[in-house]
């Protein structure tokens, strides 16, 4: 198996040059990264075919972040994984603090016990259609279609998986607080100001452009990252590991307002290893093309995942805190089916458990800004 895994890589490599003329940059792509283990015909009067399905199954769990890297910015619960539902262990209780506590011998002093719980919690399970490639293709293309398809899935997996865990963390806005925090709503909704440069008089706006909308929508500023920090200071959340993914769309809008701001050095900390674009009030930021979109009610509501554009929706950025959000992988499968008769080829698909959620059922640590509509 060795020799063969050598030969493979070796070929593979070779390979490369007359896959980049044969289909493009997609499939190219595909074939880079792919070719040291996968299919490449017969070698030496050695039969190989299939894919190292342990091998691909690995690399589409390391091929969810590049491009979501925001979801490094969450706690990891996949070790409490069991099929489709987290058990998360929580604390129940907070140790009682005694200032000055009298040492007196014969004083008494209360001995208490911690009993913890686990919350449990489901992910999802994700599933590629499945892929026939005949042998027909097998034997008249010039280039490797196994490689090309398995790439689109696992470009496919990663987009659809990170949608759909953004709303999964979006912001609810009616979650209620636990008595030490005052009790009542947890407000983490919070919508666009307009104000720019910190003038409340100077208020911007611009035309909506979420799929469907129309009208004006006030822009996204350094007023409205102030207020979130704020969100998060009077709930006590650390400031440390705090984190913001907005769209392309609103990441353009705020950087004009810090253009016309102090802020003009927020870039300094990007990093292109983490996916930051910068770090602002606290906040690691994050964007991606969109991020969730929610309807114009009383407390907004985050749309389902693939819901159609509405003439009133509202684009969103989320914010939280490490400790507060939570995401966890579980199996991963990489099906095949060599020479199948009835098909007359090979057919391929892949399964991906993973899912996220708010850690605290009150919010704490999660929110949202939501788009407002200009007067």
């Amino acid at each position: 198996m060795l020799l063969i895994s050598a030969l493979l890589f070796c070929v593979g490599a070779a390979a490369g040059h007359e896959l980049a003329a044969g289909i493009g940059a997609a499939a190219y792509m595909g074939s880079a990264v792919l070719k040291p283990w996968l299919h490449t015909g017969n070698m030496s009067g050695i039969s190989i075919s299939g894919i190292n399905r342990e091998i691909w199954q690995n690399h589409l769990i390391e091929n969810i972040y590049p491009g979501n890297e925001f979801l490094l910015a969450m706690s990891d619960e996949s070790e409490y994984v069991n099929y489709l539902t987290v058990h998360s262990p929580q604390a129940v209780g907070t140790p009682n603090v005694v200032k000055n506590r009298d040492l007196t011998v014969g004083t008494a002093v209360n001995t208490n016990t911690r009993v913890d719980v686990t919350l449990d919690w489901s992910i999802d399970e994700y599933t590629t259609d499945p892929f026939k490639i005949t042998n027909a293709e097998e034997v008249q293309l010039s280039y490797n279609k196994r490689e090309s398809i398995l790439y689109n899935q696992q470009m496919k997996l990663r987009k659809v998986i990170a949608e759909n865990i953004i709303i999964d963390l979006a912001a609810t806005g009616t979650a209620t607080l636990p008595a030490d925090y005052g009790g009542g709503t947890n407000n983490n909704i919070l919508r666009t100001s307009g104000i720019f440069n910190n003038d409340p008089a100077n208020v911007q706006a611009s035309v909506a452009y979420t799929a469907g909308a129309t009208g004006n929508r006030l822009n996204v500023t350094l007023w409205d990252v102030a207020a979130a920090a704020t969100h998060l200071d009077n709930l006590d959340v650390p400031s440390e590991g705090r984190a913001m993914l907005m769209s392309s769309q609103a990441y353009a809008q705020l950087r004009l307002d810090l253009i016309a701001t102090k802020y003009r050095d927020f870039t300094a900390e990007v990093d292109p290893k983490t996916g930051k674009i910068g770090k602002l009030l606290g906040f690691d930021l994050y964007m991606r093309s969109k991020v969730c979109v929610y309807d114009n009610s009383g407390t907004p509501v985050v749309k389902a995942y693939g819901a159609a554009g509405a003439a009133t929706d509202n684009d969103a950025i989320l914010f939280w805190q490490f400790a507060h959000a939570a995401k966890a992988i579980g199996d991963v499968h990489v099906f095949e089916t060599l020479n199948d008769a009835t098909r007359y080829g090979d057919i391929y698909s892949a399964l991906l458990r993973m899912g996220a959620h708010k850690v605290r059922v009150s919010e704490v640590g999660i929110g949202a800004i939501v788009q407002k509509a200009s007067a």
